[in-house]
């Protein structure tokens, strides 16, 4: 019999481009099934499971957009991914909202990086899978307590003792999802994983300031993790443009990612909360942000804390602005970006945070300049020692971080004196 959680429906009325999908799929251990008739498989996906659809978008008998909304109403537990060319971006951000795709891939794609792409969706609807699983479980042994004879003292204490074990169980696969989609996003870009660990620290400072407590803090050190993960389903060259740089089908694009966000995680028991805050991020007070144009007291106190977090995370990444300039920027945002609560708890928990004698800014890799002096250790992802602290950076050294980081990335910022 075969597994399931391993199917793959590939639908492309191209059959060398079906033909080459099924090579690069040949080793991967997955069962593919394929077709060139977007009807046709939609009368496959009535009789047989699958956990993966990849359709292309562009096809004379029903396009890619149309065929997964359908196979959605047949199957919507699988995992959608559609091909598409890149003058297509408009169609394709119109399977993410009706077709609610995991992600979209623009042709010619990279081998590698596909594989990669449906290996994570293939996990991601297993984790799925796992936490319904646990839903259900969690469900029927709440209606068999209801059963219980009250005189039976031993049979409720019985089921008391499975419920906690079920509910630590609960609580782990809680925090072994959140740190699967994590690791999703550092292997998607090692940047966006760092900013989202530094991010979470200081929501929960800020949480704890404006005086949040118990699960409200885990839901906002959680949704501060993983306010992002939307971007990976996003292109990465157009993630990696300023703004000013993308054009307006881009931006628009870039600006569904909190959206996004919030369709992967609401879809994941216990995460409805979670998904609501990364939703909202992008909200600014003033109802100008998106992606609901909400405006102050409308918008979860926790996003409004993440919102806080993530700008001065993204002012420091600019590298050569001290804290200073990063919290005067804050204070000048107060009120239209961000929350002048939130931004006046913001200046007084940094501004508590003292500074070593020679201040530190975070750079990107490619921010890197010769002469710039290392305040800590850089070292790779492994934990590969590339130079050493108060090293001075020197054009050879910068082409040899290069090199290495091609093979053994470099994750997060890296810290040098301003």
């Amino acid at each position: 019999m075969e597994d399931t959680t391993r199917t793959i429906l590939l639908v492309d009325d191209e059959e060398n481009i079906l033909s080459a999908l099924q090579r690069l799929l040949r080793r991967e251990n997955y069962n593919v099934i394929t077709n060139a008739s977007p009807e046709k498989a939609l009368e496959i996906l009535k009789h047989e499971p699958v956990s993966l659809i990849i359709s292309d978008q562009r096809m004379p008998e029903m396009d890619g957009t149309e065929f997964l909304e359908k196979a959605r109403e047949i199957q919507p537990e699988a995992i959608r991914i559609i091909l598409t060319g890149y003058a297509d971006i408009n169609a394709a951000m119109a399977a993410i909202n009706q077709g609610q795709v995991y992600r979209f891939i623009t042709k010619p794609w990279n081998d590698l990086d596909l594989k990669a792409t449906i290996k994570q969706a293939i996990d991601f609807y297993n984790l799925r899978q796992e936490n319904q699983r646990l839903f259900d479980l969690t469900v029927r042994q709440n209606a068999e307590l209801k059963d219980l004879n009250e005189n039976l003292e031993k049979k409720v204490e019985e089921r008391t003792q499975e419920i906690k074990r079920l509910y630590k169980e609960l609580q782990s696969s809680y925090f072994k999802t959140i740190r699967i989609f994590m690791d999703l996003m550092q292997m998607y870009d090692p940047a966006l994983g760092g900013h989202a660990k530094r991010v979470a620290v200081l929501s929960r400072l800020l949480a704890e300031k404006c005086e949040l407590q118990g699960e409200e803090l885990d839901v906002v050190e959680a949704a501060a993790s993983l306010h992002d993960i939307g971007l990976i389903g996003i292109p990465r060259e157009i993630i990696r443009k300023k703004s000013s740089e993308r054009t307006a089908a881009e931006k628009a694009l870039y600006e569904q990612h909190p959206a996004l966000g919030y369709a992967i995680l609401n879809s994941v028991p216990k995460l409805d909360q979670v998904s609501i805050l990364v939703k909202s991020h992008h909200e600014w007070f003033d109802g100008a942000g998106y992606p609901d144009r909400l405006k102050k007291e409308e918008i979860p106190l926790g996003a409004r804390i993440i919102a806080v977090a993530d700008g001065y995370d993204h002012l420091l990444a600019r590298g050569g602005i001290s804290k200073e300039d990063a919290l005067f920027y804050l204070r000048k945002l107060a009120g239209s970006a961000l929350d002048p609560v939130v931004v006046s708890a913001a200046v007084e928990v940094l501004s508590a945070i003292k500074t070593a004698d020679r201040a530190e800014v975070a750079v990107a890799l490619a921010d890197l300049r010769p002469d710039m002096v290392l305040a800590r250790e850089l070292k790779t992802h492994t934990g590969r020692l590339l130079m050493p602290k108060d090293a001075v950076l020197k054009e050879a050294y910068l082409e040899k971080i290069k090199k290495f980081h091609e093979i053994d990335p470099i994750v997060g910022w890296i810290y040098v004196y301003r």
